[in-house]
């Protein structure tokens, strides 16, 4: 297989955001309500263009971070921050960070 050169590689961002909520949502709670949000807010063809991957969770810290498209990141930011329940249960996702990789959010 052939790969694929750097210019023709998309660029991502990694948003990080945190889970405010009233109980402590699961991996999956917050996975779903995530998705579901960007959804809502970006439509289908939207979604395609920031083509979001959900990362991780880390339910302790209450931190999570999701992969978009570098064009997109503005929207997927603003589908998040609009996001109200997590599991059927008041919350609120904050944005805390967005950078280019992984490690410079854990920083």
């Amino acid at each position: 297989m052939v790969a694929i050169k750097p210019t023709w590689r998309t660029k991502r961002r990694y948003v990080l955001f945190e889970v405010v909520s009233e109980g402590a949502p699961s991996d999956a709670d917050v996975k779903k309500a995530a998705y579901s949000a960007m959804l809502s807010f970006l439509g289908e063809y939207g979604w395609s263009l920031a083509s979001p991957k959900f990362i991780g969770y880390d339910a302790e810290k209450r931190l999570g971070i999701v992969r978009c498209s570098h064009t997109e990141t503005e929207k997927v930011k603003a589908a998040l921050a609009l996001c109200s329940s997590v599991a059927g249960k008041k919350a609120a996702l904050r944005l805390k960070k967005t950078s280019g990789t992984i490690a410079g959010l854990r920083r």
